[in-house]
C-alpha cells in the first residue's frame, strides 16, 4: 500500500461570488510568485539539468496548442436541446440571460 500527501491551495474563490475577504492581504500573490507547483517543478528540472530552455519552449508550445484545440472543439460544438443535456431533470428552469453564458435554446 502507498500512501500520497498531496498539498493544495486555492487561490480563487469558492464561487463567482467570493471575494476572498479571508485571505490575509498579500497571501495570494506571495502563493503564485512562491509556491506555484508548475513553476517549482521546472526549477527542479533546471537544477538538476535535465531540461533545456528549447525544451521548455517546446513544451510549452504543445500544451498550447492543445489547449487551444480542445478549447476551439468546445466552442464550435453545436448546442444541444436542454432535455438532451438533463435528460434526467424534470424541470429544467431557463438560463438567465443576464448571465452571461452563451444560451442555447430548445
Amino acid at each position: 500500500m502507498h500512501f500520497i500527501e498531496v498539498k493544495t491551495y486555492r487561490r480563487k474563490g469558492h464561487a463567482e461570488h467570493d471575494d476572498q475577504h479571508y485571505v490575509p492581504e498579500g497571501e495570494l500573490d506571495k502563493w503564485a510568485r512562491e509556491n506555484d507547483p508548475v513553476d517549482r517543478y521546472v526549477q527542479r528540472l533546471r537544477s538538476a539539468d535535465l531540461v533545456g530552455e528549447s525544451d521548455l519552449k517546446d513544451i510549452d508550445d504543445r500544451v498550447r496548442h492543445e489547449v487551444d484545440q480542445a478549447t476551439d472543439a468546445c466552442v464550435d460544438e453545436p448546442c444541444r436541446t436542454q432535455r438532451a443535456r438533463y435528460p434526467a431533470c424534470l424541470s429544467i428552469r431557463p438560463l438567465p440571460t443576464s448571465s452571461g453564458l452563451r444560451r442555447c435554446d430548445g
